[in-house]
């Protein structure tokens, strides 16, 4: 059913019905669909215009162009049916004093509140209105409310020319065009005063309105239309006894003769006069601080009764705040107001009204409250400048008060107000501020405002600075052309302080900073700074641009630069003409070559040395190039840049034809020398050069040498090894440049032990202190240095210290070398006869090459054989040879208290492995006789005894049949070595004269006669009542031939001290006859001796101690010196040399003592305490002096 909306209106006859718009949609009628379409596109019923619009907007349009009404987007969230309707009846009225100019428009639906104001557009009727005067100007749009009273709306714009007002319209109500009918009154029609006052207020509101018609304020407004409004006033002061609207425009001046109408009114009231006698601040803050209270003081000409009224338009309206009767001229006091409690933030009216005989007199008091904090803006703003800067200041405050006074500082502090501002600290900024160059200036500011308000604190900094600092360099060092090794200096100062950086490249922009010291930082003015730049990377070679770079306070950069040729490349040189043999001088001609710094200098010598600059250049060896050489010579050249980069040493030898042989000799070996050693070596000399040194090992080829003036070759060693006392020659030969050879240096050497440790070709010493450190003893291996023979003799240089690792382990009880892994080094052997719970042990160490045998102790010996008898300990005599012939050392070891001996074979590069005597690979036991031992094993030696290229065993027995003693010899019986057997199985036996002579005590082996057959060498200590008596047993094709000690060849009678306990074998007088040294231990109280027996072709011919060749006796009573004793070449000479212990010594403190030969005439020295050197053991019961045999 269609619901039906009626409009009564009071200035129309007709009525329109309104379709509802929900049932409209619900018909499905072509008519329904039609209207719905019209009302959707502003649609116009008599004289009701209605659109829908959306939130996207939209306009309506009256059909007769007399109003527009456009709802911008956003000012509904949804659709709505817009209606506008003209000429409604609206339930209020129109107050008297204003003239309608357009009809009256309802707007629906009623209550509509916009999001975003509308805007309507009206045309007005002129009617009696003056074209441009007041009353068409103050045409304006007007909400009638129910009450009768008027709102008016916001006037955007009114075009007098074309009686067009636009105006804001923000919600739905009745309204209309309406304006001032001033003339009303000033006519006489209107006189009343409530519609008078009326009238006067809504002057007022339109006065405010100033702005609209383009005027600066309302009192020019005022003055434009005085026409108007001066005859309004004077009606006004008339009718109501005061002039409403100059007192609500109290500071602005009508009359325009500067002064205000509060002071001076256009109209002078015929009621009292008003006059405020003084004001406090005419603005206030609730804010601490700032002004926070005022008040005035006023008076009236005439007595009556007063109201103070804040707010309002007039007399009338307003909140009444004070109230009460005034007299005549008295001043009245109205205050304090306080800011935060009677004001309103902005500006507040305060109208004192004074009604005297019925008529009122007004006057206004403005107050304004400002709470908002003024800004203050600057310019230029803080930062880096170039030139010193203006600086200003500008506040700004919109809270009303306006700016009072704006106060920095520069010197850091904070600029400070009284609550007045009034400056407490700080300067009042009038002018701009002048910033000083060359410094950093900190401007704090801030403002207040006229209410005491004041704003926060503003910093800003300006670093002003219009000068770049200067840079000098004072040096570059070592120079602007270096070698690419080198860090250039760089010392410079700047004029100016600032931050600096070197930096490598173009100029100060390039990327590369440079590394080193002193690169970057803060410059001083006037101090010099040394920046060090580091080479590599950042200086490649070239011309390399060093910048150093100071900036001043702002940045800026002040710079100087180094260009540094970096140059890393060596010169070359090329020296013409080859070198070699010319029939006639040459010319020799020198070039050098360098492609970036370029060649400063050449320098050459003639004698051998190299040519050689200092670090500045300057031939500090040999002599200026300045092409003149001439051949022949040996020249070598070196060359420089200028970057200070050397060439290489160019050696060149010229000669004529040369027809001398160079010279060669061998060091470490003489003439039928015995080799100790798995290397040889010599020297070779020429007038020219030597080339090469060459070896030849029995008229083999010959082989090359390592090295020419100084030379070395290695022997046959592994399985190619010389076997055991067996006889070779050896052949060298040198050739020089030329092609020339030397004489050919042949000798005949027989193959001994090795000795060597290191390899360098010399014998080595080795000694032991078998009770040092709670008996755990102490090995100690010291290496010959060559012709000055062994240098060091104290123990804490010795190049190598074994130790033991077992509490009463005795290592070092015997000690013996061999080179038991074939490698050409020797090893050593070392007994520990208390090792294993007295079953003794017997530890080898391999040689690790040119470095010898490293200190260790003995958890890491390569080899380790242990005895298994606690009884029978192994190791109390020991012996190396190479039984089997494989070229790798065998051990032999004894173990006398049973009358054993062992032998273990190598097993080649990995030497004798770590076994028990159980699995010795030979056996050998003496005779026992009645169960008493035979101390078979006492003494050992080894040698090819037959000839057959295989070491055979040497072994005493000198407990045989009640002391009477037997030697007995057992050959090799080839490849499987010497088989295992008895004393009754030996080869040879050779038996002591009678009981207790200890026949066998020592056996020694040597060629004493010459004959390339080796002699045995025995002795019998208890002989001739201990007389003592040493045997010699030359030997046959076929070996020893047993015999008794009585048929011996040579016979050597003693004088006692156990002569025969010890002894050793060499040749001291280098004329290829082993030579005898025979021990007598306890000589003297056991001061010991020493006697030395010469071989010849006949042997040993002395037949007593009295024509021994040479006597050395020990050093004091009770050291035991002789034994035991050993013998090695330990300084080079090729003459072996004599090494004696006396491990008695200083209460067993022990000393070894060390006796060169004097070459053809032997061993001269005949006092221990003269030895050549001489090693002491570190501690008393130590024991030192245990030496190799």
């Amino acid at each position: 059913m269609r619901k039906v909306s009626l409009c009564a209106f009071l200035l129309l006859t007709n009525c329109i019905a309104f379709l509802d718009l929900n049932e409209l949609k619900k018909s499905s009628s072509s008519l329904n669909y039609s209207l719905l379409a019209l009302l959707s596109n502003s649609s116009t019923f008599g004289n009701s215009t209605t659109a829908i619009v959306g939130s996207s907007g939209g306009s309506v349009r009256s059909s007769d162009g007399s109003f527009v009404l456009e709802i911008p987007p956003g000012a509904l969230t949804e659709s709505k049916q817009i209606t506008i309707t003209k000429d409604a009846a609206p339930s209020g009225n129109v107050s008297d004093g204003f003239g309608k100019k357009t009809n009256v428009l309802k707007f629906e639906p009623e209550g509509l509140v916009f999001l975003k104001p509308a805007i309507l557009t009206l045309f007005y009727q002129q009617g009696e209105m003056k074209e441009g005067g007041f009353e068409e100007k103050s045409t304006a749009f007007y909400y009638i409310n129910n009450d009768s009273t008027l709102e008016k709306t916001k006037t955007i714009s009114i075009d007098l020319s074309q009686n067009k007002l636009v105006s804001e319209v923000k919600h739905f109500s009745f309204g209309m065009g309406l304006n001032i009918q001033v003339w009303l009154v000033n006519n006489g029609i209107i006189s009343n005063p409530v519609p008078v006052l009326n009238i006067a207020n809504n002057v007022i509101l339109e006065l405010n309105d100033f702005a609209i018609h383009g005027f600066a304020n309302p009192a020019e407004y005022f003055r434009s239309e005085v026409a108007t409004l001066g005859p309004f006033l004077i009606k006004l002061v008339s009718i109501l006894g005061y002039d409403p609207i100059s007192v609500a425009f109290p500071n602005e001046d009508f009359d325009g003769d500067g002064v205000p109408n509060s002071e001076d009114p256009y109209v002078l009231s015929t009621g009292s006069q008003i006059l405020v006698i003084s004001s406090g601040a005419s603005v206030v803050s609730a804010n601490n601080g700032a002004i926070n209270s005022t008040q005035f003081i006023w008076k009236s000409s005439k007595s009556g009764n007063y109201t103070i009224r804040k707010g309002g338009n007039n007399c009338t309206s307003g909140t009444i705040v004070s109230s009460g009767t005034v007299s005549s001229e008295v001043h009245n006091t109205f205050g304090p107001v306080v800011a935060a409690t009677d004001l309103s933030l902005g500006s507040n009216t305060f109208r004192i009204c004074v009604v005297s005989s019925s008529i009122t007199s007004a006057i206004v008091q403005t107050f304004t409250r400002d709470d908002s904090i003024p800004t203050v803006s600057i310019n230029p703003e803080g930062g880096n400048y170039g030139t010193p800067q203006n600086v200003s200041l500008t506040c700004s405050d919109t809270g009303g008060a306006g700016c009072s006074a704006i106060a920095y500082t520069t010197n850091g502090t904070t600029p400070s107000f009284s609550s007045s501002c009034s400056i407490t600290n700080g300067n009042l900024f009038t002018t701009p501020i002048l910033t000083q160059d060359s410094n950093v200036t900190l401007i704090n500011y801030r403002s207040c405002d006229h209410a005491g308000n004041v704003s926060q604190i503003y910093s800003n900094t300006y670093s002003v600075d219009s000068v770049l600092p200067s840079v000098t360099i004072n040096s570059v060092l070592p120079g602007t052309v270096i070698s690419g090794n080198i860090n250039p200096q760089v010392n410079w100062q700047s004029n100016k302080d600032g931050n600096y950086k070197i930096v490598i490249g173009a100029d100060c922009n390039a990327s590369v900073l440079a590394t080193g010291t002193n690169v970057s930082g803060i410059a001083t003015n006037g101090i010099a700074v040394n920046s060090v730049v580091n080479s590599g990377t950042q200086l490649l070679d070239g011309n390399r641009k060093i910048n150093i770079c100071v900036a001043n306070l702002i940045g800026n950069i002040g710079t100087s630069s180094a260009t540094i040729l970096v140059d890393s490349m060596n010169p070359t040189l090329t020296v013409t003409p080859a070198g070699g043999v010319y029939s006639t001088p040459q010319t020799v001609t020198a070039i050098c070559s360098d492609s970036l710094s370029g060649c400063q200098k050449i320098a050459y010598t003639t004698d051998g040395t190299d040519p050689a600059f200092d670090v500045s250049g300057s031939i500090v060896n040999g002599s200026l190039y300045i092409g003149t050489l001439t051949t022949p010579n040996h020249y070598r050249f070196i060359a420089r840049d200028f970057a200070g980069n050397l060439s290489d040493i160019f050696k060149v030898n010229y000669s004529l034809p040369d027809s001398t042989p160079p010279t060669v000799s061998i060091q470490n070996l003489r003439n039928l020398g015995t080799v100790q050693s798995g290397f040889l070596v010599g020297n070779a000399t020429d007038d020219t050069s030597v080339s090469l040194v060459e070896v030849s090992i029995d008229s083999g080829v010959y082989v090359a040498a390592t090295g020419t003036n100084s030379w070395k070759f290695k022997l046959p060693f592994g399985l190619n090894t010389w076997r055991d006392s067996s006889l070779h020659t050896i052949s060298v030969r040198s050739k020089d440049i030329a092609g020339n050879f030397s004489t050919i240096s042949t000798i005949s050497v027989r193959k001994g032990i090795n000795k060597d440790f290191n390899g360098d070709g010399y014998s080595d010493v080795i000694v032991s202190a078998y009770s040092s450190n709670n008996q755990q003893g102490r090995v100690y291996i010291f290496h010959n240095s060559g012709s000055a023979g062994i240098t060091e003799n104290s123990l804490s240089s010795a190049n190598t210290i074994i130790a033991g690792s077992v509490n009463n382990e005795l290592l070092g009880y015997t000690v013996g070398t061999g080179d038991f892994n074939g490698d050409g080094y020797a090893d050593a052997m070392i007994g520990a006869i208390g090792a294993n719970l007295s079953k003794g042990k017997v530890y080898i160490f391999h040689s690790q090459g040119t470095s010898g045998i490293p200190s260790t102790n003995t958890i890491f010996a390569d080899s380790v054989l242990s005895g298994e008898d606690s009884s029978d300990p192994i190791g109390t005599a020991l012996a190396s040879g190479d039984f089997n012939g494989d070229g790798y050392s065998d051990a032999i070891l004894g173990a006398y208290n049973k009358s054993k001996a062992y032998i273990f074979l190598s097993s080649g590069n990995s030497g004798v492995s770590s076994r028990l005597t159980a699995t010795a690979d030979t056996k050998l036991t003496g005779v026992q006789t009645q169960g008493v031992s035979a101390y078979f094993g006492i003494s050992i030696s080894t040698a090819d005894m037959n000839g057959d290229g295989f070491a055979d065993a040497i072994i005493g027995a000198s407990g045989y049949n009640s002391f009477q003693g037997q030697v007995y010899v057992f050959h090799s019986s080839g490849l499987s070595g010497i088989p295992s057997g008895t004393a009754n199985s030996a080869n040879a036996t050779l038996t002591g004269e009678g009981n207790g002579n200890i026949f066998g005590r020592m056996v020694l082996v040597g060629d004493f006669n010459g004959d390339g057959k080796m002699d045995i060498l025995a002795n019998s200590i208890g002989a001739n009542s201990y007389q003592g008596k040493a045997y010699v047993f030359h030997g046959t094709t076929n070996g020893i031939v047993s015999v008794g000690a009585a048929s011996a060849n040579s016979l050597i009678l003693g004088e006692g001290g156990f002569f025969g306990y010890s002894g050793s074998v060499g040749d001291f007088n280098g004329d290829g006859y082993s030579d005898a040294l025979i021990g007598a231990n306890e000589f003297n109280s056991r001061q010991g001796k020493i006697y030395i027996f010469h071989g010849s072709a006949s042997g040993i011919t002395a037949t007593s101690v009295s024509s021994a060749n040479l006597t050395i006796l020990g050093e004091t009573v009770g050291s035991n010196f002789g034994e035991p004793t050993g013998v090695g070449d330990f300084n080079c000479d090729g003459f072996m040399d004599l090494i004696v212990g006396s491990w008695f010594y200083n209460s067993y403190q022990g000393r070894a003592y060390i006796f060169y030969s004097n070459g053809s005439e032997g061993i001269k020295i005949n006092s221990a305490n003269a030895a050549s050197v001489i090693f002491t053991g570190n501690l008393a019961n130590d024991r030192f002096g245990i030496v190799s045999q």
